[in-house]
C-alpha cells in the first residue's frame, strides 16, 4: 500500500502527512472508526499526536479527507466514459476494467472495509451523505446510457435499467471479492468482465459486435 495509492491532496513535501490518511485508513478499516484514537493513527504514522493537529482537526477530517480521495478517484475512472464509442464492446470493456481495477486496488479495499465497519453511523452522525453519494454515480451511469442511446448503440429503454444492468454486477463483484477472495469471478476478473459485457450486449445493443459470444 504506497503513499501515491493514498491521499495525494493532503502530502506536504517533507512532511509526513501522506502517512496520516494512510494509517488513519488502515486503522478503520481494522478497527472501524470509531475504535480509533488519535493517538493510534499518530503511532501508526510515526508522528506526534501534536503534529497531527498541524495537518487535520480531528478524526472527522481526516475521515472526509479519505472520503474525498475516494471520489477523486472514481471521477478518473468515470473520465473513460468521455471517450469516442468507435466499437461499443471495446468502450464499455474499458470503463468495466477501469472499474475493476479501482475496486481492486489497495486503497480503495481499505476505504471498502472502513465503509461496512461503521457506514450506518455515519450516515446517522452526518459524516456521510448516501442520497450524494448514490446520486452522483446514479446520474452519471443514467448520462453514459442516455448518450449510448441518442447515437444508436443501445436499444432505447428507460435509463435506470440500463444503469443497473450494467453498473450493479460490479457492486456484487466487489462484495464478492471481500467475502470469497478464491472465488473464480473474483480470481479471473477479465472472464467475469468479458462475460458480463457479453450479456449486456445480447440484451441493450442495437446490433451486437459480430464477436459476442452467443
Amino acid at each position: 500500500f504506497q503513499a501515491e495509492d493514498g491521499i495525494r491532496d493532503h502530502c506536504v513535501t517533507g512532511v509526513q502527512t501522506c502517512a496520516l490518511p494512510i494509517s488513519a485508513l488502515e486503522l478503520f478499516a481494522e478497527r472501524g472508526f470509531f475504535g480509533v484514537g488519535l493517538r493510534d493513527i499518530a503511532r501508526q504514522a510515526g508522528v506526534r499526536e501534536a503534529a497531527l493537529y498541524h495537518y487535520f482537526d480531528g478524526k472527522d477530517a481526516l475521515f472526509r479527507a479519505l472520503v474525498e480521495a475516494q471520489a477523486v478517484h472514481l471521477r478518473e475512472v468515470h473520465a473513460h466514459a468521455d471517450a469516442p464509442v468507435d466499437d461499443l464492446r471495446a468502450f464499455l470493456t474499458r470503463i468495466g476494467r477501469g472499474l475493476l481495477d479501482e475496486m481492486a486496488a489497495p486503497r480503495e479495499q481499505l476505504v471498502f472495509r472502513m465503509m461496512l465497519q461503521d457506514g450506518f453511523r455515519h450516515v446517522s452522525e452526518g459524516r456521510l451523505n448516501p442520497a450524494e453519494r448514490i446520486g452522483a454515480r446514479v446520474a452519471f451511469g443514467e448520462r453514459l446510457m442516455a448518450r449510448l442511446v441518442a447515437e444508436g448503440h443501445l436499444r432505447p429503454a428507460p435509463l435506470g435499467v440500463l444503469d443497473v444492468e450494467f453498473f450493479a454486477p460490479f457492486a456484487v463483484w466487489r462484495h464478492l471479492r471481500l467475502a470469497l477472495p478464491d472465488h473464480p469471478l473474483v480470481t479471473d476478473p477479465d472472464a467475469f468482465l468479458r462475460g458480463h459485457v457479453d450479456h449486456f450486449l445480447r440484451a441493450a445493443a442495437v446490433a451486437p459486435p459480430p464477436d459476442v459470444s452467443p
